[in-house]
């Protein structure tokens, strides 16, 4: 049976006051909430693909006797507000990924973040705006993830930051262009660390230039 709404929005507030304790710098606290946001949404999520899955076996006996235009109507109930648009454990994954990484738990912040990122980009959903900006702000965890690793994975951080940076270029506002600027700025940083200062300086520049 289909998660009511109000399990969906329990979920979605404890994701939020998760990030509200993290914001406080709460770490442990923000913590529990997390989880039990992410274990919410999972539930909803199988709720939903068992939903669809017994829709799906009911539209096929049906369309054996149902016209062409009949099926496509049946296909496209299939839908569900759930799995529609933005994913939403990929999103309590991430925050889980950032919140471990203030921990200083890294291997827990990259299992996360990945998963984040596969969820993500698994969806099927149109790219551009919060599609765009989701993946590109796991990316950029990713990135400063392998940076501050010990030792640092330069060429993982640098590759997953560009492929932020090419997200985020998509994206025409204010708030994209503040988070091309912390972007560019992680990489001014790569560059820096690795001795090329007209490199470094030049990303810094450009990241000034974006605020």
């Amino acid at each position: 049976e289909r998660a009511t709404a109000p399990d969906e929005q329990v979920s979605l507030t404890l994701r939020s006051l998760g990030q509200v304790l993290r914001y406080r710098g709460l770490y442990a606290q923000a913590e529990e909430p997390l989880l039990r946001a992410l274990e919410m949404q999972q539930r909803l999520s199988a709720q939903d693909l068992r939903r669809s899955d017994t829709n799906a076996a009911a539209a096929a006996a049906a369309s054996r006797s149902a016209s062409a235009t009949r099926r496509r109507s049946c296909g496209r109930g299939l839908l569900n507000p759930w799995t529609r648009d933005r994913d939403e454990r990929a999103l309590t994954l991430h925050e889980l990924g950032v919140l471990s990484m203030k921990m200083h738990r890294l291997d827990q912040a990259a299992t996360y973040l990945k998963q984040a990122l596969t969820l993500q980009r698994s969806r099927g959903i149109r790219m551009g705006g919060s599609a765009s900006r989701d993946i590109a702000a796991t990316l950029h965890q990713i990135g400063v993830l392998a940076l501050i690793s010990k030792p640092p994975r330069y060429d993982e951080a640098e590759a997953r930051l560009e492929e932020a940076l090419q997200l985020e270029a998509k994206l025409h506002n204010y708030a994209s262009n503040v988070r091309t600027a912390a972007t560019l700025t992680q990489l001014g940083k790569i560059s820096l660390r690795r001795g090329k200062l007209a490199d470094s300086e030049k990303r810094l520049v450009r990241a000034l230039d974006m605020l």
